[in-house]
């Protein structure tokens, strides 16, 4: 630890960035009807320090994550219904936001060094997305109009 300031507790800061994910996310038309924190639920982290976190924790996490079902939403009458397992995708996230909360608190004086470095998990392929006949004739009209000359040789 470098200074005098309390260092953080992971599980405090976490639940900040991933209370303001959820809240961020959520469906506006369809709000969220249960705080997924208010069903007696932990965070993963709880009270351990930035500093403790370790490779061994964050693999943890992500086997922990890739096992638990998503909630999608809660029917009127209650009853939840189930949309199958957490996505690669959204446990990268959640570690993206993790490795971003090292890098700052690094950058804040708050701890010498990264206390772990973060290895991704494998997400599956994307979409592909194909343009239309029109679409990629609007495309190469902007770049012929673009101001930047070297945006059109570029199609």
């Amino acid at each position: 630890m470098m200074s005098s300031v309390k260092e953080p507790l992971a599980g405090l800061a976490l639940l900040v960035i991933f209370g303001f994910l959820i809240w961020y996310n959520r469906p506006i038309e369809n709000p969220p009807l249960v705080d997924p924190y208010s069903q007696g639920q932990t965070p993963f982290f709880g009270k351990m320090p930035l500093s403790k976190i370790s490779i061994f924790d964050i693999e943890r996490y992500k086997k922990q994550r890739l096992e638990e079902d998503v909630q999608q939403n809660i029917t009127k009458d209650g009853t939840p219904i189930y949309k199958g397992k957490t996505s690669p995708g959204t446990i990268n996230r959640e570690l993206a936001a993790l490795s971003h909360l090292f890098t700052k608190a690094v950058e804040w004086g708050w701890l010498d060094h990264k206390p772990a470095s973060i290895k991704r998990l494998k997400e599956n392929g994307g979409r592909i997305t194909y343009l239309t006949v029109d679409q990629i004739k609007r495309l190469l009209k902007a770049g012929q109009e673009d101001q930047n000359i070297q945006i059109y040789p570029l199609f």
